[in-house]
């Protein structure tokens, strides 16, 4: 990894300055700002100091990826590490900017938290009114452009995404977790179940866009999605659609979108979502792009092979759980079986036989992990009348039994 030499920094942070038009900071390994481009600036006067403030938020990263800090008083960072040779030498960091214009009501609002100090007000309402706009998709292609200038490393958006941390605020502690998770559970109102992401992830990947779609609105049933945001009911939705968008795109990709057109339909996605301006529109919309998604994957399946192979499959798909035959098929494809026995493995690459038993195995083992039904009943309901064949076939197709399988629930 070769970083530019350190006369490049500041033509580094002028360039980031004059593009994106928000404040740019870089401080060294001991969080003492060396480099600054902020004309117009105006500092949270919670702090006594831009040093004291901004040192907050570049503790050394793990890793070199940037990472988008976002506080529970609309303020945005961009935190990109600057490392030679896999040590750290100090971070870039871009911002305070504000997601969005904030109305005098949304200003009224973070100001009155503080207190009565009516001096402090008068300053934290210019403070707000002088954050500079950068929506999140911007923050995030600003973090790809600052991270390429520094490293010539291509990134993906969803690594910026994933890398989005909140901070509860700048200027008071962290509350106390346990206490949180007590609260929780007193109300039942834990996060959802694990097994919710993966069985509308596992909807995409097939292109099951009925699935997907009544999955997610069994989302109460599996536990209430985490708090995004402690200020804004309508922010903490959207970023809520910005993690389903970033995990929908990776199962699209996992079942054979093409990745580019994945990337580009989910930046659009994103800034569609970063548009609306109702709770209700965001959950809508969050549905519209799970079935989007599903619907881009059927028709890509759909796509690499012909009309009678594509009933085939279809066939398949519908009545995994019965007895399927050739002939059966044969007869919805309205060609000779054994022609189309030859056609199938021409186009699929495996014989009818073979592919029925690995879509039979590849629904065995979302069962496994997604139900508690036995592996009896599994191997009952995938019409395997013997279950030592059913095991004995699903080891052929996964190297390991039902029974190893299955405890892969237990590091979920």
């Amino acid at each position: 990894m070769t970083l530019p030499a350190d006369h490049s920094l500041p033509y580094i942070c002028k360039l980031m300055w004059h593009s994106f038009k928000i404040p740019v900071f870089y401080l060294n390994g001991h969080k003492k700002i060396e480099i600054e481009f902020s004309a117009n600036f105006v500092m949270n006067p919670h702090f006594s100091s831009k040093n004291s403030w901004l040192s907050q938020i570049c503790a050394p990263h793990a890793g070199h990826l940037p990472i988008l800090f976002r506080t529970d008083d609309s303020e945005t960072f961009i935190s990109v590490p600057v490392r030679t040779d896999g040590e750290f030498n100090g971070t870039i960091l871009l911002g305070p900017a504000a997601e969005m214009k904030l109305t005098d009501t949304e200003i009224q609002a973070f100001v009155q938290k503080t207190g009565t100090d009516h001096d402090l007000h008068d300053k934290l309402a210019a403070y707000y009114r002088s954050l500079p706009v950068l929506s999140i998709t911007d923050c995030v292609y600003a973090a790809m452009h600052l991270h390429y200038m520094l490293y010539q490393e291509v990134l993906d958006p969803a690594d910026v995404y994933t890398q989005s941390r909140s901070v509860t605020s700048l200027s008071k502690e962290i509350e106390n977790p346990v206490l949180t998770i007590s609260e929780r559970r007193q109300n039942t109102a834990m996060h959802h179940d694990a097994l919710f992401e993966q069985k509308s992830m596992q909807a995409i990947k097939q292109g099951n866009k009925d699935e997907v779609i009544r999955n997610w609105r069994q989302l109460p049933h599996y536990g209430e999605v985490g708090l995004l945001s402690k200020t804004s009911e309508l922010r903490s939705r959207k970023n809520l659609a910005i993690t389903v968008i970033t995990l929908a795109t990776r199962a699209a990709v996992e079942g054979g979108l093409q990745y580019e057109t994945a990337l580009t339909i989910s930046d659009l996605y994103i800034q569609n979502a970063e548009e609306l301006n109702d709770v209700k529109a965001v959950d809508h919309f969050i549905e519209e792009v799970l079935s989007d998604y599903a619907e881009r994957v059927h028709q890509t399946k759909r796509n690499r092979y012909s009309k009678p192979i594509n009933i085939c499959l279809d066939y398949i798909f519908k009545h995994l759980y019965d007895h399927i035959s050739l002939n059966d098929l044969a007869q919805k494809a309205a060609l000779h079986p054994n022609y189309l026995s030859a056609l199938f493995k021409r186009e699929v690459g495996y014989s009818l036989r073979e592919y029925i038993q690995r879509t039979k195995i590849e629904e065995a083992q979302s069962l496994l992990l997604l139900t508690d039904q036995t592996i009896s009943e599994i191997s009952a309901l995938l019409n395997y009348h013997d279950q030592s064949y059913f095991s004995k076939m699903f080891k052929k197709f996964t190297g390991v039994t039902p029974i190893k399988y299955r405890n892969k629930r237990s590091v979920l």
